[in-house]
């Protein structure tokens, strides 16, 4: 009897040392991405970079393309886009969202979903997956991300890697359903590790096109911290010029 119960025991640790070995996972792929995304919204310093907002049809052919450039410090993030016939400006910051352009005589405060040209403004410039999600589980080689606190846009995040320095964000939502996939491609520019290019797709309207957020170029600014606030958007937007032109 002693004999049975001793090799029953010696069968459920070997099972569950099996079951344990199967749910561990690593999760030092999405620690690297958050440590290049904490490079956006925890930078001590200002950085100001250079981009082209690109759309694409289902040929991949090129469609449109925008200039962009964006400013980012850890008390903010500020976007210039130019089309053909316009400049504005978006900025981010804990105190919410807001648009500026010429036509307005103060910022106006939007929402996280205001799209600029595929992109909602919350998930290009100020998602913080480090504080507003967390791990939910390891699933099928994938990370389920589930939100923490009301400043998330999407309950679920699918977080998969695709290959070396390329990761697929799916925004899901409570249903697991993705809504919109973020393709985060993580290169050196100008000897900083970034999100050198962004690729955005609907999941549920336009599925026939794609937008990319491509970074040329990164070099430091000398602006303070304490310009990156709404009441300072008219002078930071003064700044950001000074910098382009020079």
């Amino acid at each position: 009897m002693n004999t049975k119960k001793c090799f029953l025991r010696l069968f459920f640790l070997i099972f569950s040392l099996i079951l344990y070995s199967e749910e561990k996972f690593d999760d030092e792929d999405y620690q690297y991405f958050l440590k290049i995304n904490a490079g956006y919204i925890e930078a001590s310093e200002t950085f100001l970079t250079e981009q082209a907002i690109i759309k694409y049809n289902k040929d991949l052919k090129e469609e449109s393309r925008l200039s962009s450039y964006c400013l980012f410090n850890k008390s903010g993030q500020f976007v210039r886009i130019k089309s053909k016939n316009k400049i504005q400006y978006f900025f981010s910051s804990n105190e919410g969202y807001w648009l500026y352009n010429k036509n307005l005589k103060t910022p106006l405060k939007i929402s996280g979903a205001y799209k600029i040209e595929e992109f909602e403004v919350q998930d290009i410039l100020k998602t913080d997956f480090k504080n507003d999600y967390k791990i939910l589980e390891y699933k099928n080689n994938d990370f389920i991300l589930e939100k923490q606190n009301s400043k998330a846009s999407y309950k679920y995040i699918i977080f998969t890697k695709k290959a070396k320095n390329i990761f697929e964000l799916k925004f899901t939502d409570a249903k697991q359903t993705p809504i919109k996939k973020l393709v985060y491609h993580i290169e050196n520019i100008d000897g900083y590790p970034c999100f050198a290019k962004i690729d955005v797709y609907d999941m549920l309207f336009e599925k026939n096109t794609y937008s990319s957020w491509v970074t040329m170029s990164i070099k430091k600014a000398d602006i303070p911290a304490s310009l990156f606030s709404y009441s300072q958007l008219k002078h930071l937007t003064q700044k950001m010029e000074n910098l382009i032109k020079k």
